[in-house]
């Protein structure tokens, strides 16, 4: 994480924006946001919003609704550019949810399948896995596993 990063997010745990463990800058941030909306199941569009905010920490110039391929109408529901990579949520617990369905899953394994044709990653996340998002973005970036030290 380069110093300009670091402060920042310090910046914004200071004001109480992001909560964390002691002076301990990213990482354990990250972890606890995505614990916290790991237990906010259900809300497709809130959960899109939190998922959005640990990227942005992670990925400032990240796109959202990226279309990845000219000649199909497929878009990635967020994309960094930095590490080539397309993050989905899948709303499966709603009944209005098409990720459920045979057709719609079948149309996001299409989607899944171009788009790493075309050498994109891609991560998919559902209510149930989005706490794993934080460090999956995190080893993508760095390349490291990580851990959390929790200041006493």
């Amino acid at each position: 994480m380069s110093p300009e990063e670091a402060t920042r997010l310090q910046e914004n745990v200071n004001k109480g924006a992001i909560k964390g463990h002691g002076n301990i800058v990213m990482k354990p941030y990250v972890k606890e946001a995505t614990v916290i909306i790991h237990k906010k199941k259900g809300n497709g569009d809130k959960t899109k919003g939190e998922m959005e905010f640990i990227i942005k920490a992670l990925f400032p110039d990240y796109k959202k609704e990226y279309k990845f391929c000219e000649t199909r109408r497929f878009m990635f529901d967020f994309y960094c550019p930095e590490i080539n990579t397309g993050i989905e949520y899948d709303g499966v617990f709603s009944d209005k949810s098409r990720h459920t369905g045979v057709t719609g899953f079948s149309k996001d394994c299409e989607k899944t399948n171009l788009a790493q044709i075309l050498g994109y990653k891609v991560l998919r996340y559902t209510a149930i896995n989005i706490s794993q998002m934080g460090d999956d973005l995190w080893k993508l970036k760095y390349g490291v596993e990580t851990k959390v030290d929790v200041a006493p």
